[in-house]
């Protein structure tokens, strides 16, 4: 997105990927066509990425990046309304 960090209240995440049925953490999207999909320990360790090639599957990713942009906002401004006190 040019740059700009955008970020989401956990919760917020939360309820809108169990709107999508998925429970994936961390996925990229390149150019709209490659899907990685990161797995994660209890711990937060990084286990292991899925490359994704269904079409499909794709598609829902992209909608649901673009839900999930919708809702977020700057990392400056997130920063700000939720009081951390931090360098950018």
């Amino acid at each position: 997105m040019g740059g700009i960090t955008f970020s989401l209240m956990e919760d917020e995440y939360q309820k809108i990927v169990a709107e999508y049925g998925f429970n994936s953490k961390d996925f990229w999207l390149f150019d709209n066509e490659n899907l990685l999909i990161f797995n994660y320990t209890r711990n937060g360790q990084f286990a292991s990425d899925i490359a994704i090639t269904s079409r499909g599957m794709i598609e829902r990713y992209c909608d649901l990046r673009d839900k999930l942009l919708q809702r977020s906002i700057p990392m400056e401004l997130f920063i700000k309304k939720s009081g951390v006190r931090c360098h950018l």
